[in-house]
């Protein structure tokens, strides 16, 4: 038994964002912190922002052939390990959302390997309470992802997937959109796709009410530069005025809602491998690139 917010949360939290894009700040810059306990080193983990209780949650994650299964929380000074009763196995290249309505993190997919080309992906829905984690036995999946874009309508009160690798034996991306409700997976038809690709940049922007997309890679095709937004209903590519991020995977990007922007840091050119070291910022309409005298 789970004791769940109330749904006012939604419109609360969507009140404050309002509130706070109204904010102006200086331009941002990029700080390093030394906590003085870290997981260890690792890539592929999915990460997110519980608001209920401040804090950054971390899982998984690979480095080598270990698969981690660990749980941990940021508070913005300290890293600490929680010891739930129940987790999902080990894995990597899940991906992690906050479901601001209802309250808990939710967890989908990943990879464990399984051979030494990889292997299928996992089909699995997980939610974190703060405390402990639950799996979410649905009727309908996508059938196990890794890879993948994620993302949480708070207007819509759903998750937001789309693309990614169904088998890394394999690597033939997949270009569907499914959404979960807290009870169940849909796959959303559209009229318009930005077509199979995995490992994208993708968040949710509150002030356009659009899940915001970047880039990615088709692994048949080659990476891409362009910028998408889902409203629900349909994929619209938007032409942008300006300067863009050049195509990249494997990029992050998450909603700054102090400052109304998606933030994009990171990632790798599709052709030569080359790691980027920049950090770019879409307002809806332009994408700045972002000069900072520090970078992770």
């Amino acid at each position: 038994f789970r004791v769940r917010p109330n749904p006012m949360n939604r419109s609360l939290l969507l009140s404050g964002i309002a509130a706070l894009v109204a904010v102006s700040s200086a331009t941002a810059q990029w700080s390093e912190a030394s906590p003085a306990t870290s997981p260890s080193t690792r890539s592929g983990c999915a990460m997110t922002f519980d608001t209920l209780r401040g804090e950054t949650v971390l899982f998984g994650g690979s480095s080598v052939f270990t698969f981690f299964n660990d749980t941990w929380v940021y508070d913005g000074s300290t890293w600490t390990q929680r010891q739930p009763a129940t987790s999902p196995g080990g894995r990597t290249e899940s991906r992690m959302v906050w479901d601001a309505t209802r309250g808990v993190s939710v967890l989908y997919g990943g990879n464990a390997g399984g051979g030494p080309f990889g292997g299928p992906s996992i089909d699995e829905t997980w939610e974190f309470d703060g405390t402990t984690w639950a799996q979410v036995t649905t009727t309908t999946t996508p059938g196990g992802l890794a890879n993948h874009g994620m993302a949480y309508d708070i207007v819509r009160s759903r998750v937001v997937v789309y693309g990614g690798l169904a088998d890394s034996s394999f690597p033939i991306a997949a270009g569907e959109t499914w959404e979960y409700d807290g009870t169940d997976w849909t796959l959303i038809a559209t009229a318009a796709s930005p077509g199979p690709r995995q490992d994208v940049a993708m968040c949710y922007h509150a002030g356009m009410q659009r899940t915001v997309m970047f880039g990615g890679v088709d692994p048949q095709v080659g990476g891409f530069g362009d910028t998408w937004t889902f409203d629900g209903t349909n994929w619209a590519r938007l032409t942008i005025a300006g300067p863009t991020p050049s195509p990249r995977t494997l990029s992050k990007m998450v909603y700054d809602a102090r400052r109304n922007v998606c933030v994009m840091y990171g990632g790798m050119d599709a052709t030569n491998g080359t790691l980027i070291n920049e950090t770019w910022e879409f307002d809806g309409t332009r994408w700045p690139q972002v000069a900072s005298p520090v970078h992770p």
